[in-house]
């Protein structure tokens, strides 16, 4: 079963995704931040990261997308975000 790993500061969000997903079929991890996110990463692996794009500081998952490329070029990561403009 594809394994994913949720990164979003809400609980919320997170926990939409998790239950969409879950449904889905997929195992489902979260985390509520970048740091969270590369210590359950070198825990485990994953097939797909699902990340917001600003969790706290501003470039938080700019930051977690080129950690994740340093680590595993190959992992996917998909960047959502709900705001308009990504800088």
């Amino acid at each position: 079963m594809p394994s994913i790993l949720v990164v979003d500061d809400e609980q919320r969000q997170r926990t939409i995704l998790q239950r969409i997903l879950k449904r889905e079929g997929y195992e489902v991890e979260t985390a509520e931040n970048d740091v969270v996110a590369l210590e359950k990463i070198a825990e485990q692996p994953f097939d797909v990261v699902i990340s917001d794009m600003r969790m706290g500081k501003m470039t938080a998952g700019r930051d977690l997308l080129r950690e994740i490329k340093q680590r595993d070029p190959d992992l996917p990561v998909l960047i959502i975000t709900a705001h308009v403009a990504l800088d």
